[in-house]
């Protein structure tokens, strides 16, 4: 996702971790029947407040309809769990609901996506006082791209955006968007994915081998690169805001037109909830072995499972489901 435009708009661990997006792991999930049991970790925010969902069981983290906040990823090691987000103009990480903010001024932050490595803590976003986008590992900064761009054809201001990221051993990946233009950047060095001319961004990203997997929206159609090559989804008005990847299968999670959907190996399956209004995203999804678990927002955030759709409980107001994560013990 976007997931922060998605908002505005309406607005896997010490445990086994299954390939899923906001990605993070750097394996394919496995390919055979799910066994033992699961536990399913959702991040968002309900009533204009951050929150995440174990099970179906809200945890608020901001009391609801107080300050702005939104949870934007989730990740989770042993009995800790990690969620991102911001309150108001701050970047924020919850661990097991304890805050810290990750600014270190007054001026305005980002913490949109997060990602764990043996006991180190890397989070993706935005910081206004290095005017960077950033990644900040176990609280310390590393600027990444140049905040403020003008776009030459329509003289506009505009900005860069560090959605998602994904480690696997020294390797860091960052990805979001630069002058309107879809860009990655691994251990610093930004590679852009967009075509020349084309406005776009990178939404999420997942590791599976050797392969890099990104999803994006481009000249306002669905997109995903796999090792930089662009496969289009939908040529209508649609984005693709999470992906997974489960042995040989790529799905990716997002809308088209006003339908929620995923894609699996580019064939299309639309979600239960769309909305003329066009306010139904799917912002996520994970894959456990034959279960396809995707969250999203139809004007409430919600959580399909195999396509079956189950309303987030918690309190009225701007609402959506950002990320999930699927935890096998």
């Amino acid at each position: 996702m976007l997931r922060s435009l998605l908002f505005a708009s309406i607005v896997i661990s010490s445990a086994l971790l299954f390939s899923c997006s906001k990605g993070k792991d750097s394996s394919s999930s496995p390919q055979g029947p799910s066994s033992s049991t699961i536990d399913v970790y959702i991040a968002g925010a309900r009533g204009n407040a951050a929150c995440y969902w174990k099970n179906g069981v809200q945890t608020v983290l901001v009391a609801p309809n107080t300050d702005r906040s939104l949870a934007y990823d989730i990740a989770v090691s042993g009995s800790d769990v990690y969620v991102v987000g911001h309150i108001l103009s701050d970047a924020i990480i919850w661990k097991n609901g304890i805050v810290t903010k990750l600014n270190r001024n007054a001026l305005p932050a980002k913490a949109r996506g997060v990602a764990l490595n043996g006991s180190d803590v890397y989070i993706s976003g935005e910081d206004y006082n290095s005017s960077r986008v950033v990644y900040w590992k176990n609280g310390l900064t590393t600027a990444l791209g140049s905040l403020v761009g003008k776009d030459p054809t329509r003289g506009n201001y505009i900005g860069v955006y560090g959605y998602d990221m994904a480690v696997t051993g020294n390797d860091v990946y960052v990805v979001g968007d630069t002058a309107q233009k879809a860009i990655y950047w691994k251990n610093g060095i930004g590679t852009m994915l967009s075509a020349n001319n084309a406005y776009g961004t990178a939404t999420a990203i997942v590791l599976s081998n050797k392969d890099v997997y990104i999803s994006g929206v481009e000249d306002g159609n669905a997109v995903y690169w796999k090792n930089g090559v662009k496969t289009v989804l939908s040529t209508q008005n649609s984005g693709a805001y999470g992906i997974a990847v489960s042995g040989n299968d790529v799905y990716v999670a997002g809308n088209d037109s006003s339908d929620p959907v995923y894609w699996k190996n580019g064939v299309k399956t639309i979600l239960p909830g769309g909305s003329p209004l066009g306010s139904a995203h799917a912002n996520a999804i994970a894959i456990d072995g034959a279960d396809v678990h995707v969250v999203g927002s139809t004007g409430v955030p919600v959580y399909w499972k195999n396509g079956i759709l189950t309303v987030l409980p918690g309190a009225n107001g701007a609402s959506a489901a950002s990320a999930i994560k699927i935890v096998r013990y």
